[in-house]
């Protein structure tokens, strides 16, 4: 076979199946963006996260206390603190960082909301009172 063989063997291959190639690149975008958006759809339409909700997230089995602060089309970001503590253990707030996290992958990551503090002081011994 010639140089010029293989060149008109490569322009047929490219020119007969390089649509296929493109088609093919094209279907797989369309097919993770709508699985992008089916993602966010499930979090908009559902109230399990709200933006300006205080939040627990465990990062790599850590736990963190963080802030929703934007909800997007394909991403969530968090501000996660960092908590220390001063010489008298009491706990406060050093600085935090803006973590985004793809609408995809939110569901690997585990995220509780605090309960809010509840007055139990009409509940004596004997049951409740009022």
């Amino acid at each position: 076979m010639g140089e010029e063989q293989l060149k008109e063997i490569g322009t047929n291959l490219i020119g007969n199946y390089g649509w296929l190639f493109a088609v093919g690149f094209l279907a797989m975008l369309f097919r993770s963006t709508i699985e992008g958006l089916t993602e966010s759809f499930k979090i908009f339409a559902g109230n399990s996260i709200n933006v300006g909700d205080c939040i627990y997230i465990w990062i790599e089995g850590k736990k963190y206390a963080g802030r929703v602060i934007r909800l997007g089309l394909f991403k969530c970001s968090i501000i996660v603190y960092n908590i220390e503590h001063n010489n008298d253990g009491e706990p406060y707030i050093s600085g935090g960082e803006d973590l985004e996290i793809q609408n995809s992958k939110l569901k690997d990551f585990i995220m509780t909301r605090p309960m809010e503090k509840i007055d139990i002081s009409n509940f004596k011994s004997n049951g409740y009172k009022e």
